[in-house]
């Protein structure tokens, strides 16, 4: 079973008076790391710059194989130092309906957006049904040519109960995603968060080292 992994952070006032000597240490450390979840088969989707939609300022996504795996790098990039220039939060969750979306064919390179959506169930609502929400959400991708693996269930170890990552080839199909989530909250009584993002090619130290590694280009 998957696990799905959400990390969003702000920069620490220490990122911008990093030495370029710290910098590089590191990046090359935090290279390393990522080289390791790759071989442990993570999936890591990309750097999403969300400064122009929230006040935080980057998110990004990872499809793991295991928590073990997970609980694994996200101790590697700690010793690594990737927290020390950072504020971050992270969501994990279960894999827990896998969605059918007509549109996984298509080549993942032109998806240059990508949102996080966090749902949470109003549990005095009779009208909630997760399943019939999924379907829902499966007819919205496959209507606005949008990409989804998995929705993920989260609790009990966060505030929200299901999320899930969305990738588009336009901003304004993400638009219209939101739209129609909008609706759906109507007809099932929930809350939800969504955060979206443009996606880069590198991560945030070291740009001109780290855009010549394997992990540091757009999936």
């Amino acid at each position: 079973m998957k696990i799905g992994f959400c990390a969003i952070w702000k920069n620490k006032p220490s990122e911008y008076h990093a030495t370029k000597n710290d910098e590089n240490d590191t990046t090359l450390k935090i290279s390393e790391c990522f080289d390791k979840a790759n071989d442990f088969g993570i999936k890591i989707y990309g750097l999403h710059n969300i400064r122009w939609s929230s006040d935080n300022q980057y998110f990004t996504f990872w499809e793991c194989p295991s928590f073990e795996i997970l609980e694994i790098i996200i101790s590697d990039l700690e010793k690594a130092g990737d927290f020390k220039f950072a504020k971050s939060w992270h969501s994990f969750g279960s894999e827990f309906y896998s969605f059918s979306s007509s549109n996984k064919h298509i080549i993942e390179n032109e998806y240059r957006y990508g949102a996080v959506l966090f749902v949470g169930i109003n549990n005095k609502s009779n009208n909630y049904n997760v399943n019939l929400f999924c379907e829902d959400i499966n007819d919205i991708l496959d209507n606005n040519k949008l990409i989804s693996n998995f929705c993920y269930y989260l609790k009990p170890f966060g505030y929200w109960d299901y999320f899930m990552y969305v990738r588009s080839a336009s901003f304004e199909n993400l638009e219209i995603f939101t739209e129609k989530i909008e609706e759906i909250k109507l007809e099932y009584s929930f809350k939800f968060k969504i955060y979206t993002g443009i996606k880069e090619s590198n991560f945030r130290f070291g740009r001109s080292y780290q855009i010549k590694n394997e992990w540091a280009k757009k999936t």
